[in-house]
C-alpha cells in the first residue's frame, strides 16, 4: 500500500431543536419539568446508542428527570434527524449523532431540514477509533492478509458498514483506492444488524466504530485486523494499527 488508511475518528454531537431552555423566558427557568427525549438515528447496540444510554443515565440524575432513548434508525440518519427538527422547539427534545450529520449535506440534494435553521448544537460528546474486523473462517490473520487475499478474489468478499453515509463508508472507498482492491460494499441501518452478519458470516469483513465491536474480538466471535488510527488503542493493545495518515476526523460543527 503507497500510504495509509485514514484515522478514522466518529465525533458524535448532540443536537436540539432551536428555542431550547437557554434561549425561552419565563417557563424555562424551571426546565426541565418533564422527561427529555434523546433521538438515536441507529437501532439499539451500536456506538451512538451506548453514548445515548450512558449520558441519558447520567443526564436524568443530574436533573432529577426521565430521560427515554427513541432509536429511530433508517435513511442514513435522515428519519432520526428529521424527527428532531420537527419536535417542539421546547429543549425537551435532543438528537444524538454523529460524522453523518454533515456528510448527508454533500450526499442528498434535498434534506427533508434545513440543519442550519432546525438544529443547533449543544455539545460534542467523544470519538472513538474506526477497526477493521473480519468473520472467523476468514482466512486471513493479518491486515496484509486481508489485502492479499481481495486482490486474489476482486468482487468476491463483502464489507458491511452501519450506513451509506458514514465515516466507515469513506474509509472504505479509501481503502479500495489507496490498496487497489475490490470489495463488495453491503450498508446496515446500524451496528448491530452489521455486527450480527459478520459474526454469521453474512458478511465477511466489517469496518466499524471499534466500541461496539471490542467485545466481539475480545470473545473471538471476530477478528480484528487492524485499527485505523496512527496509534494503537488501550481497548485492543495487541490489534496493530494501518499506517498513519495526518488525522483526518470528519467534525460536524
Amino acid at each position: 500500500m503507497r500510504e495509509g488508511l485514514m484515522w478514522w475518528a466518529s465525533l458524535i454531537i448532540a443536537v436540539m431543536a432551536p428555542g431550547s431552555a437557554g434561549t425561552q423566558t419565563s417557563p424555562a427557568q424551571n426546565w426541565p419539568t418533564k422527561s427529555i427525549r434523546i433521538i438515536v438515528p441507529y437501532p439499539p447496540g451500536g456506538l451512538s446508542d451506548v453514548f445515548a444510554r450512558l449520558i441519558g443515565d447520567k443526564l436524568g440524575r443530574l436533573l432529577g428527570q426521565s430521560i427515554v432513548i427513541d432509536n429511530r434508525p433508517g435513511g442514513n440518519t435522515i428519519i432520526g434527524t428529521q424527527a428532531t427538527a420537527q419536535s417542539a422547539s421546547d429543549g425537551y427534545t435532543l438528537l444524538l449523532t454523529n460524522g453523518a450529520l454533515s456528510i448527508n449535506q454533500s450526499l442528498v440534494a434535498n434534506l427533508p431540514y434545513d440543519l442550519d435553521k432546525d438544529l443547533a448544537p449543544v455539545v460534542w460528546l467523544g470519538e472513538s477509533y474506526g477497526i477493521i474486523v473480519v468473520n472467523d473462517k476468514v482466512p486471513a490473520k493479518t491486515f496484509p492478509d486481508l489485502i492479499k487475499l481481495a486482490k486474489d478474489q476482486p468482487g468476491k468478499l463483502s464489507v458491511g458498514v452501519p450506513g451509506l453515509g458514514t465515516n466507515c463508508r469513506i474509509a472504505v472507498e479509501q481503502l479500495k483506492d489507496i490498496a487497489g482492491v475490490d470489495l463488495t460494499l453491503v450498508p446496515y441501518k446500524g451496528s448491530a444488524p452489521a455486527i450480527s452478519d459478520v459474526i454469521g458470516g453474512q458478511i465477511q469483513i466489517e469496518i466499524d466504530s471499534i466500541v461496539p465491536l471490542a467485545p466481539q474480538v475480545k470473545d473471538g466471535k471476530v477478528r480484528a485486523l487492524a485499527v485505523l488510527a496512527a496509534t494503537r488503542t488501550p481497548d485492543l493493545p495487541d490489534v496493530p494499527t494501518t499506517a498513519p495518515l495526518p488525522r483526518s476526523a470528519c467534525r460536524t460543527w
